[in-house]
């Protein structure tokens, strides 16, 4: 059984509803449970869906397709995408570290907004890790 183009490629229409939809429903379950445990059903969802998705190339069974890729890959990928920012700060980085990583980044951006010199030469907009 051979896929039209227009079966094969919408594989990734359900991926990027699922994304999102993990991304809004499991937020708050999400920061209760932590980073590590996010991040371990995270990339088994992900992978698991790639190799559903997989078997079902090799069995030529479209609907498999569609469920690893689309519904179950989407759903690690959503947990993996909101996984690094609310999260990330508060389980592994102190008061002075987050407010001295704040003040870095406020920094570069400064940097990396000045006028040219005389020369014309911009600074780079990266200064480099601090002592």
């Amino acid at each position: 059984m051979r896929l039209a183009h227009f079966q094969s490629g919408m594989d990734i229409h359900p991926f990027f509803v699922f994304l999102g939809s993990a991304a809004a429903l499991f937020g708050s379950w999400l920061e209760h449970a932590g980073p590590r445990k996010a991040g371990v059903l995270a990339a088994s969802c992900w992978a698991g869906g790639l190799w559903l998705s997989a078997w079902g190339i090799y069995l030529h069974q479209l609907w498999l397709m569609w469920l690893g890729s689309g519904v179950i890959g989407g759903i690690g990928l959503g947990l993996g995408y909101i996984l690094v920012f609310p999260v990330h700060p508060r389980h592994f980085m102190s008061e002075a570290e987050l407010a001295r990583e704040r003040a870095l980044a406020h920094e570069r951006l400064e940097v990396s907004q000045k006028p040219a010199d005389e020369e014309g030469i911009r600074p780079p907009p990266f200064i480099g890790p601090t002592p």
